[in-house]
């Protein structure tokens, strides 16, 4: 056939099917070589490389035949892995907490009194609020005193205290969004009455918060405090 200028040549349907023919001199003789085999073998790099088949926040993976592919029920926000409708969380983003009563509470005699857990030893997703007032944390209103997570899931809520004295009456409770949730375990007719907490509880990422309520029946007493002694603790340990 006559000769042609490659410009001149109509273009060629792609994708490509793999095994067009190009000619290549090899060993100084003119041969010809499959597209699929130009580069088998060989190590590739480029800068950047588009699939247009892939759709944005999926998380790509090798297919078939160790083709790039991704999957609806596989997605990566930056922050939470996604496996189909379960949540897998990266460690830096379950939030947790441990705060300690650095000073005591003074309680009021027949109600509930929330407990000033005023000093963090850790706080990975600034969900707590040890301050004495509401504030807004992650675009979440946090009373004070409590932990609001900004991750929906399942949370292990620990907390211990006691009393400057004898009670014939007094627990340690959960409240969950300014009602009572769970009580504590604990020897309230003890001369100094000692309380132990833990529970699970549910928090939906948005509004919910968590705080520690101590009840005293008819005399005020005040809590205990000092160093690490008496802790409030919270940390997610299943995301929804």
């Amino acid at each position: 056939m006559a000769d042609s200028k490659i410009s001149a040549l109509p273009a060629a349907t792609v994708p490509l099917a793999g095994t067009e023919v190009l000619p290549i001199v090899q060993s100084s003789t003119t041969r010809q070589v499959s597209v699929a085999n130009l580069t088998a073998g060989r190590a590739i790099s480029a800068s950047s490389v588009t699939n247009a088949a892939l759709t944005s926040g999926r998380v790509t993976y090798a297919g078939a035949s160790g083709l790039l592919t991704d999957s609806a029920n596989l997605t990566f926000d930056g922050t939470t892995l996604k496996v189909s409708t379960t949540t897998v969380m990266v460690s830096g983003s379950m939030p947790a907490f441990s705060a300690y009563a650095s000073s005591t509470t003074s309680l009021t005699a027949g109600a509930y009194t929330k407990v000033a857990y005023a000093t963090k030893s850790f706080d990975t997703a600034t969900c707590y609020n040890n301050t004495g007032s509401t504030v807004t944390l992650n675009g979440i209103s946090v009373p004070a005193y409590s932990f609001a997570p900004n991750v929906a899931g399942y949370y292990q809520i620990n907390a211990n205290q006691t009393l400057n004295g004898a009670s014939t009456n007094s627990v340690l409770a959960l409240y969950k969004n300014g009602s009572g949730w769970a009580l504590a375990s604990g020897n309230a007719a003890a001369t100094i009455p000692y309380f132990q907490l833990s529970n699970l509880v549910y928090c939906n990422g948005t509004s919910d918060y968590v705080g520690i309520y101590l009840y005293n029946d008819t005399i005020s007493l005040t809590t205990g405090s000092g160093g690490t002694n008496y802790q409030f603790s919270g940390t997610l340990v299943r995301a929804a």
